[in-house]
């Protein structure tokens, strides 16, 4: 009795630790510059889902499975995204997936114990199964142990059906089995047990969600593309990462008809709504060329688990700590499978888009806090703020936290509690006490399970709660009426003012200025410098004039060989803006690149000398030359060229790593700036 009360008491402070997280609010939004990533057509819009939405309000819905499904990876998401684009639905989840499984049980216990104690007091009215991956034993295919897969398969189809009459029933075909990029061995035995699923869900009616090719063909493209990353997917060859069963969450929300859209807005300068699309828009009003209007909409925009945060493989224990995003990071394997699944662009847009503006560039705000700047051709295509750190993405996040708590909750009420000590225990001893035979142990299992389910339902309040729709004050500031935007106005760059990535970027970039040695170290991802739109990381001021603008660079030894440190003069902060820069590349090749329009193909002319120490921008009216030298007294000279650049230019240093999925750096040194006559 003694280690009961025991028991007892520790999970009451998980309760009680887990209940006092809960209560957390969200965050407010700070200022982030960078997006997080996703699909280049990602503020396309959105696609309409075809039909109603397969969840209804008073489901409760059964995530059956092995340990694929007992991560808890796909099903968060899964909720999620009904909390979060739903808020009115009021629909209850439960996960009873354990490691191992199989369609004859597992270690906690035999299949129809397994339904009988884990699926059918919770009267679940949506059941989806994955099994398949522990059934076919890891070895060549077998005839006879497809048979018992089959005859097992089938026989939960039934007992599901004739104990809860209605139900519907969501068949799953397994994850891959990663064999390193080739095709054949395991996955293909899987393969046969997938098209019996498949069959399994014809002659039932049942609807069947193929997981293995999606995945699979992102898996082989990956080795292909990005090999170091694509080891990171599946760890251990059988479990998906995090990243990974964002896929399968997908899959099965599009399998449902999982519309795309948060909200859809359109409006002009002049102060006319064009459209408002599951949102409302009120106090619209322009002047001055600014913008402002109060937006509430109907839903959320979706947290991609793990984009944002790193998370452990098997987080089983982390009743404490759930996901804590961090909008300065971005985790690089997350970002490659949402830019080669379309998960955002097919789960996830919430589309601003304003016409008819022309300042140069707009600062957006919102509840006053900076989102990020726009051009005025990026706004009039649309924008999707579902990749930026808004308040509503804060609020989206709150959810999900409260989403991973509940979860959280009943797995150890469930798995840690109530199976193991009902004597189906996970791990290889026989644990002290168990409740076989013993009913003061069984009596003290049932209060602390009855005790943490109904913390589960606290938090399933507080869901409810903190997913329902908040008016939003939304600012469009033209750049001639604020200052120019920056994610850390409060660091000291020198002879520069501000800081910002410019165009599409993975990762936030960075720029510090030590004022003891004059050094400015500027780190930043990006595709390139180069062709009609740039993506980089600047630190820069505006200067009228002329100037001789020079520096020592060193960049760093690794990376793409033709990753770039510039210095640069632009015409706007756009990334498709007209511009003139010195660049130094990884190989050591220098050129003046050129952008002669906004819009237009770069064009460059290169010099002969190779891997230089120092570099040189210098403009004179509309003539802009490059210079280069390896001692900071010689130097040799290409150019000029033309370039009918505005009086007042964007004059700094700029990094890119010419791989959209790396960040180098460059530190430039010996940096002057002086005007010309």
């Amino acid at each position: 009795m003694q280690i009961s009360r025991t028991l007892r008491s520790l999970a009451l402070l998980a309760l009680t630790a887990s209940f006092c997280f809960a209560q957390v609010q969200p965050a407010s939004s700070g200022a982030a510059q960078n997006p997080p990533p996703s699909v280049p057509d990602a503020s396309a819009p959105a696609q309409p889902a075809r039909g109603p939405f397969y969840l209804k309000d008073g489901d409760r819905v059964c995530f059956y499975g092995d340990s694929i499904t007992e991560q808890r990876f796909y099903p968060v998401e899964v909720q999620t995204y009904v909390l979060t684009r739903f808020p009115h639905l009021r629909i209850r989840y439960v996960d009873a997936a354990v490691g191992g499984d199989r369609v004859t049980g597992g270690w906690a216990g035999p299949i129809d114990l397994r339904l009988r104690r884990d699926v059918f007091p919770f009267h679940p009215d949506v059941v989806t199964i994955m099994l398949g991956m522990n059934d076919a034993a890891y070895q060549p295919f077998n005839q006879k142990i497809f048979d018992t897969y089959k005859t097992g398969y089938e026989h939960i189809i039934q007992s599901l059906q004739q104990h809860l009459p209605g139900v519907r029933i969501v068949l799953l075909q397994t994850s891959p089995f990663d064999e390193g990029g080739f095709t054949g061995g395991y996955n293909a035995v899987l393969g046969k047990y997938d098209e019996f699923v498949k069959s399994l869900a014809d002659r039932y009616h049942l609807i069947d969600v193929d997981f293995n090719t999606p995945m699979n063909q992102l898996l082989n493209q990956t080795y292909q593309t990005h090999p170091q990353l694509a080891k990171k997917l599946f760890p251990g060859f059988i479990h998906p990462g995090p990243e990974m069963e964002m896929v399968m969450a997908q899959q099965l929300l599009q399998a449902w008809g999982a519309p795309a859209t948060v909200s859809d807005v359109a409006l002009t300068a002049q102060g006319k709504v064009l459209q408002q699309t599951n949102t409302r828009v009120s106090g619209f009003a322009a002047a001055h060329g600014r913008l402002q209007w109060r937006q509430l909409d109907n839903a959320l925009p979706l947290p991609m688990l793990s984009l944002h945060e790193k998370w452990p493989q098997f987080p089983k224990w982390n009743i404490f700590m759930p996901p804590q995003p961090n909008p300065t990071y971005t985790n690089p394997v997350a970002a490659l499978v949402d830019s080669m699944s379309g998960f955002t662009h097919n789960l996830d847009q919430e589309r601003l888009r304003v016409e008819g503006l022309t300042a140069p560039r707009y600062r957006l705000e919102v509840d006053g806090n900076f989102i990020a700047e726009f051009s005025p051709s990026q706004l009039a295509g649309g924008v999707n703020l579902a990749r930026y750190f808004t308040p509503m993405l804060w609020q989206a996040y709150h959810v999900q936290n409260l989403v991973w708590e509940e979860m959280q909750v009943h797995f150890e009420a469930w798995h840690g509690v109530q199976t193991s000590l009902g004597g189906f225990a996970w791990v290889p001893q026989p644990l002290p006490v168990t409740t076989e035979n013993n009913p003061a142990a069984a009596s003290e299992v049932d209060q602390v399970v009855r005790d943490m389910g109904r913390l589960q339902e606290t938090i399933a309040g507080e869901e409810l709660i903190a997913n329902q729709p908040v008016l939003h004050q939304f600012r469009l500031i033209p750049e001639t009426a604020a200052a120019i935007a920056t994610a850390t106005p409060a660091q000291p760059l020198g002879l520069f003012r501000h800081q910002l990535d410019v165009g599409h970027t993975l990762y936030p970039g960075k720029a510090s200025f030590n004022g003891i040695n004059g050094r400015y170290r500027l780190t930043g991802s990006g595709a390139n410098i180069w062709a009609s739109q740039d993506a980089f990381h600047f630190a820069y001021r505006r200067l009228s004039g002329n100037f001789v603008f020079t520096a020592k660079v060193k960049l760093s030894p690794f990376g793409n060989p033709h990753r770039k440190a510039v210095l640069m003069a632009r015409q706007s902060l756009a990334p498709d803006s007209a511009y003139a820069d010195a660049a130094l590349h990884g190989v050591g090749l220098t050129s003046l690149q050129y952008r002669p329009l906004q819009g237009a193909q770069t064009k460059e002319v290169q010099s002969k000398v190779n891997a230089p120490a120092y570099l040189r921008l210098q403009r004179r009216g509309d003539q802009f030359t490059m210079s280069v030298s390896n001692d900071g007294k010689n130097w040799t000279t290409s150019g000029p060229v033309t370039l009918q650049l505005p009086q007042t230019v964007y004059l700094g240093l700029g990094v890119c790593a010419h791989d959209p999925f790396d960040q180098q750096t460059a530190v430039f040194s010996h940096v002057t700036l002086r005007p010309l006559p």
